[in-house]
Parts: C-alpha cells; structure tokens; sequence
C-alpha cells in the first residue's frame, strides 16, 4: 500500500531488481553447468580454416570473419559451445553459420539447421547444396512436407528442417551441431527438444 507515487515507483524497482538478480542467478548456474558437460571438440586448423573459406563464394566482412573465428575457437572445446550470433536482416549470418558448420562436417558429424518456414528451410538447403557441391557432405531436407533422406547413412550430414526435427521418432545420429536461425521464432522446450537428440551438441542460435 505505497503511499505515494514516489513510495510506489521505489517498491516497483526493488522487486524488479530481485526479480532479475534470480534470473540472471539461475542463467549463471545453468552457464557453468553446462560448462562442465564434455563435448567433442572440433578444432579448426590454418589448412582446415582455408578449405572452409572456399567453400563459402562470398567475401566474408571483418565483423563476419571475426564472428567466424569467434565460433571456431569455441567449437574447439573443451565445453559445448553455447552463443547467440545476432545482426541485422541481410548481415551475413547464415554464411557465418554454415562456416561454424563445416568444421563440425569436416570431421564427420551431423549438424541440424531449424528454420522458422519450409520455404526459408528450403532455400537455405539449395543455396548450401551449392557451395558444398563435390564434398562428400549430405545436404538434406526434413520438414512436414519433405524428408529426403535416411540420417542413419554414415558420412557428415547437414540437416536443414523446421519443426518436424522435433519429431519423437526422429534420430540424427552424431549430432554436433544445433543452429536455430530466428530463434525467437521457437519455444525454449522446442529448441531443448532438438539439442536432446544429440549428446551434449554445440549450440548457436541466430
């Protein structure tokens, strides 16, 4: 029962104070937990670093390269690596991604790209299955409407979907890589749903 509106707006602070200082408790507690979870490691040497560049026909920013080598030494280990890549529509973002992928498909792993639509999984999937054109990468689709391939084949595989990789009976053997591009476009049970597929995978989310 604030007395004033002064008294109200000092009551209304302290509890939005306490009320971040358990959220940011909780995020920092779930940080170091998963920091103490092993992951396999996946570092980028100069050779690997120049073959991944190639692939990618566009010439990367400063901001993009950094952002890429950013990536590149957290998918080195030893934890699971867990990072929001933000920048604004038409910055690149995907081309920085799909490079954090290639070091995982470099070393035969499985990597799940979650698009918000069919049609942006899609066009993902085409513009990627001709950069990697010639590399011993799978390219693929699963979405509601299309699931082109058996993700039990050996071999790297990039998996481009949308909610359809939630699917229960869905199994992406050695998932090592989770992208979410929009992610705010996904629940967080939707998101956790995918990542439990793999074991303990790295994270990025867009």
């Amino acid at each position: 029962r604030p007395a004033d509106v002064a008294h109200h707006e000092h009551a209304r602070r302290h509890f939005a104070v306490r009320e971040a200082v358990t959220l940011f408790t909780e995020v920092e507690r779930a940080r170091r937990a998963r920091a103490q979870r092993k992951a396999v490691a996946f570092p980028v040497d100069p050779v690997l670093a120049e073959r991944i560049l190639l692939r990618i026909p566009l010439q990367l920013t400063g901001d993009q390269r950094a952002a890429v080598e950013a990536l590149w030494q957290r998918l080195a280990g030893p934890a699971a690596m867990g990072v929001l890549l933000q920048g604004d529509v038409g910055t690149g973002k995907t081309a920085v991604a799909i490079a954090a992928a290639l070091a995982v498909l470099a070393r035969g792993g499985t990597v799940a790209f979650l698009a918000p639509t069919e049609l942006l999984a899609e066009q993902h999937a085409g513009v990627v299955q001709r950069w990697l054109a010639g590399s011993d990468v799978r390219v693929v689709l699963c979405t509601a409407s299309q699931r082109d391939a058996d993700f039990a084949a050996p071999g790297p595989q990039l998996v481009f979907g949308t909610h359809a990789l939630f699917a229960g009976e869905l199994v992406l053997p050695r998932l090592r890589l989770v992208i979410v591009d929009e992610q705010h476009r996904f629940g967080v049970a939707q998101r956790m749903a995918l990542v439990h597929k793999g074991d303990n995978p790295h994270v990025l989310v867009m």
